[in-house]
């Protein structure tokens, strides 16, 4: 299986806001609904088009919950600060420049949330293709 990420690298623990993050930066939640405060901001922010691609390219991962991000061991660290979130297709240099400009603008954003007692830093934003390859057993 073929796939893309964005991986946000954090300062912060991310299991602590990356259903909100995600959804301040797509306007997508999973079914478990937790993000949902911060859909607005997404839906007041981003074209409709952009909604759309979101929509359309981001792959719902499961861990008994389907939801559009997962966290992620940050590169360097024994520590989950980061979150990932899978696409279905290469996203486009537009929807890149917007995933990156939005991580960023997360820790300042007016959502409602307290993630952590310090503030929350995203310090760097890796896009990278992933191919899974399963082997028989």
């Amino acid at each position: 299986m073929m796939y893309y990420t964005c991986r946000i690298d954090t300062n912060r623990y991310a299991g602590s806001f990356e259903r909100p993050m995600c959804a301040f930066i797509t306007g997508q939640i999973g079914e478990c609904e937790v993000g949902r405060e911060c859909m607005p901001l997404a839906e007041a922010e981003l074209t409709q088009e952009v909604l759309e691609w979101f929509g359309d390219h981001i792959i719902q991962v499961s861990d008994g919950c389907d939801r559009p991000v997962e966290i992620a061991p940050t590169p360097g660290l024994s520590a989950y600060q980061s979150i990932q979130i899978r696409f279905n297709v290469e996203p486009p240099d537009w929807i890149l420049a917007i995933v990156r400009e939005r991580a960023f603008a997360f820790p300042d954003a007016e959502t409602g949330y307290s993630y952590v007692s310090e503030k929350l830093e995203v310090t760097d934003v890796v896009f990278s293709k992933v191919e899974e390859i399963t082997t028989p057993l």
